[in-house]
């Protein structure tokens, strides 16, 4: 897919310092087809990171990649293809990936296409008192003088791992509170029906995409 490839050996590799959609989610196709054209049936170059093991639990190569002299890594994040996934002990490339996302998202391209509707992410309590899961959430506040329709939008963190997708329409100029774990959803209230928290401690991202993929707003924090 968009960040993960075979060898021509059958040796499986994660790029590091990289996020691309999920199979299913907005623009999943293009990053894998992004880096279908930059690698395939070509020799590639696979650069270790003095801050990351060299394989993880899976047994996949964990590499910057190379092609001719080309940094496939930072090429997909600056198409627009992929996020900047900043770990926990960070990567020997965090300037060149935060540099590629910034020209993607300045250029507006990609995941970062600006969607017309006017709603923000306004707060995101991450780290709270007892159980993450069902302490977590996030608040969505919908500014526009008419009801949004938000079914089959995306929220997701940096990791990707999990999705939400509503089923829902978000009041004129109303505030609504995503919880990460279980409940009943009602008008201003839903929940992500996830068992454990999402939202990282130590710094995360959150994403909200419309019916089309393209970017309503994001929310970053706990990174410089």
């Amino acid at each position: 897919d968009g960040d993960t490839f075979y060898l021509g050996n059958g040796d499986k590799v994660r790029m590091l310092g990289i996020n691309t959609p999920e199979s299913g989610r907005p623009y999943s196709e293009e990053a894998t087809e992004f880096l279908t054209n930059m690698i395939l049936g070509k020799e590639v170059t696979l650069v270790n990171d003095s801050k990351n093991s060299n394989s993880d639990s899976y047994g996949r190569f964990l590499s910057h990649v190379y092609v001719a002299g080309t940094f496939v890594n930072y090429e997909i994040i600056r198409a627009g293809f992929a996020f900047w996934y900043p770990y926990t002990s960070g990567t020997d490339f965090d300037v060149e990936y935060e540099e590629a996302q910034e020209a993607a998202s300045n250029n507006g391209i990609g995941l970062w296409t600006v969607s017309s509707y006017n709603l923000t992410i306004d707060y995101i309590e991450y780290n709270p008192e007892g159980d993450e899961a069902e302490g977590e959430y996030l608040i969505v506040t919908n500014h526009e003088n008419y009801n949004v329709s938000m079914v089959d939008w995306f929220l997701q963190d940096e990791a990707a791992q999990t999705a939400y997708e509503f089923n829902f329409t978000i009041m004129n100029n109303t505030s609504i509170r995503i919880y990460t774990g279980s409940g009943t959803d009602n008008e201003t209230t839903l929940f992500w029906g996830w068992y454990q928290g999402i939202w990282n401690n130590s710094g995360d991202m959150a994403i909200l995409q419309d019916e089309d993929g393209l970017m309503v707003d994001y929310y970053r924090y706990g990174y410089d």
